[in-house]
């Protein structure tokens, strides 16, 4: 789950990082973007809980990766009783919300008209044809991750592939990763791989995947990256591939083509 604090006061949003450390939370960042508000998550985010009024005057936000409802709901309890924030800023709590961490399609950290030199990390600099398959032979969620794994068995970027597989279903329990529009992002951050990692699979019949819109997964991404790794690039990352995963366009082409290098070469085509 993420938890989000928007809020102008940047001792605040230390505290709240503080706070986060003492639960043992450590996948923390604090974003900072000018009207923060609808381009962090989007207008049309759906929060699990909400308190405050979002709104374009924040420029900053504290951001929180948590596992599980009993532990979220234990931090924002955290939060409301701790009497320091009341002190920092008595007339402005913030606006404080929870989202399903595969929301993360909701998570635009760059506006809608991005420039291109801005995308740090381009997926198709990372793709291989040895870690694409264009037709899966598994049908379950448990097989394709399993699957995919394997493409990256001897990728130089894993330290230990046992560990990595693991904690990607580890995080699989978290909540799905199946997005919805036939697209599933499988992924975690890791100490089991020392660098950004990405295998892609695609399933003519689909994957059961518990998608948001409960359609099958086609297009499946396995991503594993650095535990250790910059929060808000990972985010980012994440973001920018599903936005374009978005275009229409896009996505079809991904299903049809006929070989791993023309996947490749539409990656680095439409992130020219």
């Amino acid at each position: 789950m993420l938890i989000i604090v928007m809020h102008n006061n940047q001792d605040y949003l230390d505290h709240l990082t503080q706070l986060a450390k003492k639960e043992d939370i450590r996948d923390v960042a604090i974003v900072k973007k000018e009207h923060i508000g609808t381009r962090l998550i989007g207008g049309d985010a759906s929060f699990t809980l909400s308190r405050g009024k979002m709104h374009d005057a924040y420029g900053r936000a504290f951001v929180a990766v948590v596992n599980g409802e009993e532990r979220t709901r234990h931090f924002l309890d955290v939060i409301e009783r701790d009497h320091y924030l009341d002190i920092i800023n008595i007339q402005d709590k913030g606006f404080v919300c929870t989202v399903p961490f595969y929301y993360i399609k909701h998570l635009e950290l760059e506006s809608a008209t991005i420039k291109k030199e801005e995308v740090k990390m381009k997926i198709g600099d990372y793709l291989t044809e040895e870690r694409i398959s264009l037709e899966l032979k598994t049908h379950t969620k448990e097989g394709v991750i399993k699957e995919l794994s394997t493409l990256l068995k001897n990728a130089k970027e894993l330290v230990d592939f046992d560990a990595f597989v693991k904690d990607v279903f580890e995080r699989e329990k978290l909540g799905t990763t199946g997005i919805g529009n036939e697209i599933a992002i499988p992924h975690a951050r890791t100490d089991a791989v020392k660098d950004f990692v990405i295998a892609f699979g695609r399933s003519s019949e689909g994957v059961e995947f518990n998608s948001l819109d409960g359609k099958p997964a086609k297009l499946i991404f396995l991503i594993g990256t650095q535990k250790e790794k910059n929060l808000n690039n990972y985010l980012k990352t994440l973001a920018h591939l599903t936005r374009l995963l978005k275009r229409q366009s896009f996505k079809s082409l991904l299903l049809k083509v006929s070989s791993p290098r023309e996947i490749i070469d539409a990656f680095k085509k439409v992130e020219m």
